[in-house]
């Protein structure tokens, strides 16, 4: 887990090589020219002090998903604890980026609509770039195989929904039902 605390005017005042690294900041980088808000995306950051700040300050703590933003630019989907403090505020981040990109893969699986697909071009949509990772980080989240689930969706499935979508949408099947 990334721990980082800010000051009372929520700069930097210390951050862990897991937050470190989870927002590309350097392991000699001067955190203390970094505000917190430089590392959520604007829209963010402008929704959290709207909706969020005030019951943050009265109750002291705060807990939720809230975008980060990675210097390069990508988002970085995160679980944060706030806890705020007479001098600035400890933060505490989670990276979910992988267990969000699993659930996905989970319901893409079970969704017939899509039991043309393979379970490779799934996991390659949701941005797994292995195979072999994926199914390793399916099973240990979800206790079964990629696969286990693929095939109980696919027998599940009605049979003309099962084919390949671009086939599924080449074939009428209204003359062949008529001449039953």
């Amino acid at each position: 887990d990334g721990i980082a605390i800010t000051d009372s005017d929520g700069y930097y005042v210390y951050m862990n090589a897991a937050h470190r690294k989870m927002f590309g900041i350097g392991a000699t980088e001067n955190i203390r020219r970094i505000n917190w808000r430089d590392l959520v995306p604007a829209e963010a950051s402008a929704r959290f002090l709207e909706r969020e700040w005030a019951r943050f300050e009265a109750e002291g703590t705060w807990r939720g998903e809230i975008p980060g933003l990675h210097r390069d630019g990508s988002i970085v989907s995160q679980e944060v604890s706030l806890t705020l403090r007479d001098n600035g505020m400890l933060c505490i981040t989670r990276d979910i980026g992988e267990r969000l990109r699993l659930e996905a893969v989970r319901a893409d699986l079970a969704d017939p609509a899509l039991a043309g697909l393979s379970i490779t071009q799934i996991g390659f949509a949701r941005g797994f770039s292995s195979s072999a990772h994926l199914s390793r980080s399916f099973r240990a989240r979800f206790d079964m195989s990629p696969s286990e689930l693929a095939s109980a969706t696919y027998e599940k499935t009605p049979f003309h929904r099962r084919m390949d979508p671009q086939v599924r949408s080449s074939v009428n099947f209204k003359p062949w039902l008529r001449r039953l």
